[in-house]
C-alpha cells in the first residue's frame, strides 16, 4: 500500500512510501499516478517558485519538506497535488491511503 501523509502545519510537508500492488512493476496505474502528481509537485515547486525545500526521491519513498515559509504560488501547486493524491487515494482506498497531521 502507498501511504500518503500530509504535514498540514507550517511549513508543510508530504511524505509518501510504499507501493501500491495494484498490479506488477512497469504496468502498476496507481503506482504510476502518485509518482506522477509528486514529481510534477517537485519540478513545479523548482521551475515556478524561490521555495527552500528539500527533497527525496527513492522507488518506493518520496518527501518534499520545505524550509522556512510557503510561498502563494507553492501552496497552490501543493493544493493541486493534494487535491489529485485524494483523488486517487478515494479511487483506490486498497492501495493507497491519505492522511492529513
Amino acid at each position: 500500500m502507498i501511504e500518503i501523509t500530509y504535514g498540514s502545519r507550517e511549513p508543510p510537508s508530504l511524505h509518501i512510501r510504499g507501493h501500491s500492488g495494484y498490479s506488477t512493476h512497469g504496468t502498476d496505474i496507481v503506482c504510476a499516478s502518485v509518482s506522477t502528481l509528486f514529481l510534477t509537485l517537485v519540478n513545479s515547486i523548482a521551475e515556478f517558485t524561490n521555495d527552500l525545500v528539500s527533497v527525496r526521491g527513492e522507488p518506493g519513498d518520496g518527501a518534499l519538506i520545505w524550509h522556512g515559509h510557503c510561498s502563494k504560488k507553492a501552496r497552490l501547486l501543493l493544493d493541486s497535488a493534494l487535491l489529485g493524491l485524494r483523488d486517487v487515494a478515494e479511487q483506490y482506498p486498497e492501495y493507497v491511503s491519505f492522511e492529513i497531521v
